[in-house]
């Protein structure tokens, strides 16, 4: 082979050289980047968690909300029914 065609050569091994490190420089980089990415997304899924706790539990104020509508509804049927089971009495005798 010529002379030239070893330097060509030579130069083409040094760019690769130069390409990996630069690959392995930005590798370190994107793992470093992607490790942090994962410790904020670790303390992000706590605070989640946390605030997803810190809900109330709803069944304690639906089950009051429930017993108010019941007695009204309750007191409503009352207000309906007495006076006609009264006149029932009164007509029937009972």
């Amino acid at each position: 082979m010529s002379e030239e065609r070893f330097d060509r050569i030579e130069q083409r091994l040094d760019r690769l050289e130069t390409g990996q490190a630069r690959l392995e420089t930005g590798q370190q980089a994107l793992t470093t980047r992607v490790d942090d990415l994962h410790h904020q997304m670790l303390i992000l899924h706590e605070k989640v968690i946390d605030q997803i706790k810190a809900i109330p539990d709803p069944v304690p104020q639906l089950e009051r909300m429930m017993d108010t509508k019941i007695e009204g509804l309750r007191e409503e049927i009352g207000r309906r029914l007495d006076p006609l089971e009264a006149v029932v009495r009164r007509h029937f005798g009972t």
